[in-house]
């Protein structure tokens, strides 16, 4: 009785969770989802999952960005807010993103042009490539330096002992790698796509049960400043946040915020798995709105760590 939607494969970077769902009725519109491990209610304690599928991040400055992933997560059903008067949900994080195959044919072929005569010298390797990781940019930190001038065309200060020839800059002392925005926070909401009934999985969240929506960018995971998208530093814990990485140039794009994902149940067992369809999933913020918005696309399928196991929901 599902609804096949003729959509590109989805992607993002980004995101799985717990189970998934079936259709609910009106009767049940207020029961929080919860996840299912072959058919069998999940209790509190974490259940492996293991979830793979392609990937588009799709920005309005970069372009298609594509990547097949693969995801490390862990599910669960516990009491809203951990209490225990309140009702029960299914809620996960995910832990572990890895991927291969990345593709930004936009991207890479104006890089490969600004860059063409540093290509040409070897002080660039090519081709150029492309990657994703939760890991964010580089932090520097540098220092004031006394050095000899562009002009002098030296290294050392002996060889340009007059204060004509020397300048005074800021120079990079040294590169440290900030943490990663592993892991991020999911749970299960019921809601619809296209007038039709379901379950989506909510990725992104500094806290459970935390109001708004990634389409609205309502979330605690969309901070701005004075009115304008704000850099990754602002990020909270718990939220998206993708670096997509040049490695070659080097040149790092940050795009962060959060996705409500379609979820459609496997059947039988997990060799016919869950899938998540990113069906106007919410769109994603870029660092300081340098890049533009982030729109994802693709398909992720899921499974128990253990075997061919069926998560699902409901």
């Amino acid at each position: 009785m599902w609804r096949r939607h003729a959509k590109g494969v989805t992607a993002s970077v980004l995101l799985i969770g717990v189970c998934v769902f079936a259709p609910v009725s009106a009767q049940a519109a207020e029961v929080p989802p919860k996840g299912y491990v072959n058919n069998v209610e999940a209790g509190i304690t974490h259940v492996p999952i293991v979830a793979w599928g392609e990937i588009n991040l799709n920005s309005t400055v970069l372009g298609k960005i594509h990547c097949l992933n693969t995801f490390y997560a862990e599910g669960w059903n516990q009491h809203e807010k951990n209490e225990s008067g309140k009702p029960i949900r299914g809620y996960g994080e995910v832990l572990g993103w890895g991927n291969s195959d990345c593709e930004a044919p936009k991207e890479i072929e104006s890089l490969t042009i600004a860059h063409e005569k540093e290509i040409k010298e070897g002080k660039i390797e090519a081709p150029i490539t492309v990657t994703a990781t939760a890991e964010m940019p580089l932090e520097k930190t540098g220092r004031q330096a006394e050095i000899c001038d562009e002009a002098t065309k030296q290294n050392e200060l002996t060889k340009c002992p007059n204060k004509s020839e020397r300048e005074v800059k800021l120079l990079t002392g040294e590169f440290h790698r900030r943490v990663v925005t592993l892991p991020w926070k999911v749970e299960l909401i019921r809601g619809e796509r296209d007038e039709e009934e379901g379950i989506l999985q909510r990725i992104g969240l500094h806290e459970y049960s935390e109001t708004g929506t990634a389409q609205a960018h309502t979330t605690k995971c969309y901070p701005t400043e004075s009115g304008h998208d704000a850099s990754f530093k602002a990020l909270p814990s718990g939220c998206v946040g993708v670096n997509i990485l040049f490695p070659q140039i080097p040149a790092e794009f940050v795009f962060y915020g959060g996705q409500e994902i379609w979820a459609i149940n496997g059947v039988k067992n997990g060799l016919t798995p869950t899938r998540l369809e990113f069906l106007t999933s919410g769109t994603l913020f870029s660092s300081e709105a340098l890049e533009g918005e982030g729109s994802t696309t693709g398909v992720v399928k899921l499974i128990g760590s253990n075997g061919q196991e069926l998560l699902t929901g409901k």
